[in-house]
């Protein structure tokens, strides 16, 4: 887009106007682009371009009263671009006037249908509108548009598959996103769970180790490669695993709940038992905790406190 015929005579309000316009523009760096666009008004307070950019950079900080307040100064000053109902939209929803965004963003598709900012803003909206179907689409149309947040969109559609369990359908989106953002651990979390659920449990395993090289810390990871390495009989790695989630989450039932079953199926019945109760400690009313708990009090050969642990599991619905 050719910008100058709207730069104003001032050397230094345009320098500051075309900084602005390469962060934005370029890298959607709307943080960094917005006080060069401020820098410029200051300069020549009637440069209405610069009102409409620094306006669209609110917006999307979510500084949506002061975005409206600068693209309607925008169209005072004479500019009649046909982005200002792209504006108003980003602005719009960022004030949860959800319906007028709409509005908007239908406004410019019309006017403007190349502009491929648009689709994915209107997905997000649908997407937090719970409309997952318009999304799905608008995400497409982003796509197919080459939008910039490219991987964000293969990544969002990707979600809305897993919801639906197309799970090869989101893989394909997943592999895309992946190659555009090489260290977006989330993405290889979610390829992860889509690789279990297809039984690839390989790859699975190999994505939630990428996913823990990028964060050490994430105690999920920790519990699905655990769980995955269980399907592959891998005990002790699986052992190993969800010691790491009891550790960083002493509190959550599922890490001792998942060491304790693969405790019992290794046979390590006295460190099942440890888990189990402490599993039965944070969560009372879990039946198959109390079942297998009865599994592995009858391995050690505790005949009487197996039984009760039956009864218990029974007690609270658990059918063998």
């Amino acid at each position: 887009m050719d910008i100058k015929p709207y730069l104003p005579g001032n050397k230094e309000a345009s320098e500051a106007f075309e900084y602005g316009w390469a962060f934005m523009e370029r890298y959607k760096d709307y943080l960094n682009a917005q006080p060069r666009f401020g820098e410029a008004i200051y300069l020549v307070p009637d440069f209405a371009l610069a009102y409409h950019c620094h306006g669209v950079c609110l917006a999307h900080l979510g500084e949506g009263e002061r975005a409206l307040a600068d693209l309607k100064r925008s169209r005072e000053l004479g500019l009649d671009w046909p982005e200002y109902y792209y504006g108003l939209g980003v602005a719009l929803a960022a004030l949860n006037e959800n319906e007028a965004a709409l509005k908007n963003f239908g406004a410019i598709t019309k006017i403007k249908p190349e502009l491929a900012d648009t689709y994915k803003e209107r997905a997000d909206l649908y997407l937090k509108l719970g409309d997952e179907d318009k999304a799905l689409c608008d995400y497409s149309k982003a796509i197919e548009r080459n939008v910039f947040q490219l991987g964000y969109c293969h990544y969002q559609r990707a979600l809305i598959y897993i919801a639906r369990d197309e799970l090869e359908r989101a893989l394909a989106d997943l592999n895309e996103a992946r190659i555009l953002d090489t260290k977006d651990w989330k993405i290889l979390f979610h390829r992860g769970h889509c690789n279990y659920k297809l039984n690839r449990l390989e790859k699975a395993a190999e994505d939630y180790r990428n996913v823990l090289y990028y964060n050490p810390t994430f105690a999920d990871a920790y519990y699905c490669l655990g769980n995955t390495l269980y399907e592959m009989q891998d005990l002790e790695g699986a052992i190993r695993n969800h010691t790491q989630v009891v550790i960083k989450e002493p509190q959550a039932f599922e890490g001792h709940f998942a060491r304790g079953l693969a405790y019992l199926t290794k046979g390590d019945f006295a460190f099942a038992i440890n888990d189990f109760l402490n599993a039965i400690s944070i969560n009372p009313e879990d039946s198959e905790a109390h079942y297998l708990l009865s599994e592995a009090y009858a391995g050690s050969g505790e005949e009487e406190a197996a039984q009760a642990s039956l009864l218990k599991a029974k007690e609270l619905g658990f059918e063998p």
